[in-house]
């Protein structure tokens, strides 16, 4: 594969940078200085064991929002960048530049959704996160579509397209912070405290399961039948996470409700 064939070779674009391998060397020795940090960590004395993982039927709404956020995330991580890159040759350091901008952003977004979830409660923040995630994964699917209608020009129309995938991307990044709204959900219903701690490393779990297992699903969806379809099956997943979503009570959830409507 030539340059002009891959414009992303390297980190910072063609010749601006260092190159894959020396990043993932870089990264690899990274992974295990902060190996050998975790492994030093000691439990306090005294402290019991406890179980590692734990499941309980009480929990299960959580468990199921962790799984399917473990699916959506691949939106962001699998096939939003494979359409910037594969099919927009857009290079890495542009991509980079979005992770950059998203982090910013996020700097102001986060305390906002902080504010949101105590005044309006996991329910609404969850629910308005697969909203917004629904809008986002259409806009992945139809951006080209979109920009062929409202512009004669294939390059004007072209490069719409690659604004409106471009903004996609970095509000699927900002909305990654709505997810903590799931697990303040559940240091709210736990039933005793000490059951937070293994039924978030089940939540995890099950999150890296559906991880691990969508690229591969949707790799054979894309193939077969475009990459339009990866998306808009991301839409139907956003719908029934929106829709879990409005399942979620938390104590004192009635009476939040009360002060609000009472105003």
């Amino acid at each position: 594969m030539t340059e002009a064939e891959s414009p992303a070779i390297s980190a910072g674009g063609p010749g601006l940078g260092p190159r894959y391998g020396t990043l993932y060397m870089v990264g690899g020795v990274a992974a295990c200085l902060a190996a050998a940090a975790f492994f030093l960590m000691r439990r306090p004395p005294g402290e019991r064991a406890r179980p590692k993982l734990l499941w309980r039927r009480g929990y299960g709404l959580y468990y199921v929002l962790s799984f399917l956020a473990g699916a959506r995330k691949q939106i962001y991580l699998t096939f939003g960048p494979f359409v910037l890159i594969k099919l927009f040759g857009q290079p890495v350091s542009r991509l980079a530049l979005l992770m950059m901008l998203g982090n910013l952003l996020g700097v102001t977004v986060q305390p906002t959704v902080g504010r949101l979830i105590d005044r309006m409660g996991e329910r609404f923040m969850l629910a308005l996160g697969a909203a917004l995630l629904f809008a986002i994964t259409l806009g992945y699917a139809g951006a080209e579509w979109l920009a062929g209608r409202l512009w004669d020009d294939a390059a004007a129309a072209r490069d719409a397209a690659l604004a409106m995938l471009f903004a996609c991307y970095v509000c699927d990044q900002l909305l990654f912070g709505s997810e903590i709204a799931r697990e303040t959900y559940l240091t709210k219903i736990a039933q005793k405290p000490e059951d937070i701690s293994p039924t978030m490393s089940m939540g995890v779990t099950l999150n890296h399961l559906a991880s691990m297992t969508l690229p591969f699903v949707g790799g054979m969806a894309w193939m077969a039948y475009g990459y339009q379809w990866v998306f808009l099956a991301g839409a139907g997943l956003a719908l029934v996470m929106g829709a879990l979503s409005l399942l979620v009570r938390t104590p004192g959830q009635g009476r939040r409700q009360g002060v609000s409507d009472g105003g």
